[in-house]
């Protein structure tokens, strides 16, 4: 048995990543079913961020800084929300006036979140989304200006939109993984036997919050951690890892598969260990990397092509 040298490694690398990492044809149905459930989250979170708790802003942050954001704290401005994230969502899915639908639906998820930010607490179970929506104007904005008359792109806009999206959430749990390092000064691996001091935090946090009895005492899952603590090393690492290679998930449609699936296994722990839900983000990494109705179809043609096989 021979194993290649050390030298060939690189090689293999790189032939193996000239090999993707670029965007990829995409059917009209698969896309159809991506901007579908993007709208649908879309019009979720838009359901959900009123009313304030102060009719003020005593910390802004974004544009809070440059403008009075608390006409967004009048009734009247939830329903008006709604309705243009509405009409704006719809306009989305049928594929109609992508270049005014998408910012329009960006500035007005960015205004909404960034009041809510203003107020003394930062939430970012958000920002994925809001930064998806950027990413996707800026695509199409791309397009229109420079893409659709250039005779290089023959792929379509769907195929763009898709594999830009995908960067955008693959990379911000990149920039997680850098984040950890940095802070820690590139501990973080090795102090991650200690997150079941975090677990205690979060748990009584939500504890507080919702006086849920069954969350009462000390977690079960802190102690197990307390008294594993390599194994917690082993459990964390794998999910700092992840986040550190997720940007994997660009090479292929396989790739955002695995990495897909991971990330959402990944944050099922979270939820379950640490009290700590990102539906959002398990959402985005669903509809985008996993791509569920896809891999659907393709199993349906591999039975469909087996079936002609066996009958022949």
């Amino acid at each position: 048995m021979t194993f290649p040298s050390m030298r060939s490694l690189p090689a293999r690398i790189k032939s193996w990543a000239e090999c993707g990492f670029r965007p990829i044809a995409v059917t009209s149905w698969e896309w159809f079913f991506m901007r579908l459930f993007f709208a649908a989250l879309v019009m979720y979170i838009f359901t959900d961020w009123h009313p304030y708790q102060f009719a003020s802003q005593p910390s802004p942050t974004g544009l809070a800084r440059f403008a009075d954001l608390t006409f967004l704290h009048h009734p009247a401005a939830y329903t008006s929300m709604l309705w243009v994230a509405g009409i704006c969502s719809l306009g989305y899915v049928m594929g109609w006036g992508l270049p005014v639908v998408l910012p329009v639906l960006t500035l007005a998820n960015t205004l909404v979140r960034t009041y809510a930010n203003s107020q003394g607490f930062t939430h970012h179970g958000y920002q994925l989304i809001t930064l998806t929506l950027l990413t996707q104007t800026l695509v199409v904005w791309w397009w229109y200006l420079r893409g659709r008359k250039n005779p290089a792109n023959t792929l379509p806009l769907a195929s763009y939109l898709v594999y830009y999206s995908q960067g955008v959430v693959a990379f911000s749990y990149v920039v997680s993984g850098l984040t950890k390092i940095i802070n820690s000064r590139g501990l973080w691996l090795w102090k991650s036997q200690y997150i079941c001091l975090e677990v205690v935090k979060s748990t009584r946090t939500r504890y507080y919050a919702e006086l849920d009895p069954d969350l009462a005492g000390d977690s079960a899952w802190a102690l197990w951690l307390l008294q594993h603590r390599f194994a917690a090393l082993a459990l964390f690492g794998c999910g700092f890892f992840l986040e550190c290679f997720a940007f994997l998930a660009l090479r292929d449609r396989f790739w955002a598969l695995l990495i897909g699936a991971s990330l959402v296994a990944m944050h099922e722990s979270i939820s379950m260990i640490m009290q700590l839900s990102f539906l959002n983000h398990e959402l985005l990494d669903l509809i985008f990397l996993v791509n569920i109705p896809y891999w659907f179809w393709w199993l349906a043609q591999r039975m469909r092509g087996r079936g002609e096989t066996l009958s022949a």
